[in-house]
């Protein structure tokens, strides 16, 4: 391996590991604003990806602690996509037609069905 690919995959290895600190990070702040929320509240309900576009655009009330929560449930999940995306990129850099056309291809199915699955 050359110098580029290596820092290539170091930066698609860092993807990885900011998505997950960023969403854990998420985590322990929405469960600490959970947690400290006054005890004559009502309990929490299960919520959607619809539900949270709601609570974004301001259509559903929830608590903070809920929202911050849900959000680091999401970049979590989100996490993988981004890592394709940096993996097609690379591709792209390295100017390897196939493997960009893969990647692109996986990267495009991922955020098909992120879209079809929130209806």
């Amino acid at each position: 391996m050359n110098d580029r690919s290596t820092r290539h995959e170091q930066w698609v290895s860092w993807t990885l590991r900011g998505g997950v600190w960023f969403s854990a990070g998420l985590l322990v702040a929405g469960l600490f604003t959970d947690l400290m929320k006054t005890a004559g509240e009502e309990p929490s309900r299960n919520l959607s990806l619809g539900d949270f576009v709601e609570i974004l655009t301001g259509n559903l009330d929830a608590s903070v602690g809920e929202t911050v929560l849900y959000a680091g449930i999401v970049a979590l999940l989100l996490t993988p996509v981004l890592r394709v995306f940096s993996a097609a990129v690379m591709f792209i850099a390295e100017r390897d037609v196939k493997f960009t056309v893969v990647s692109l291809s996986m990267f495009m199915a991922l955020v098909v069905e992120i879209l079809l699955s929130s209806f």
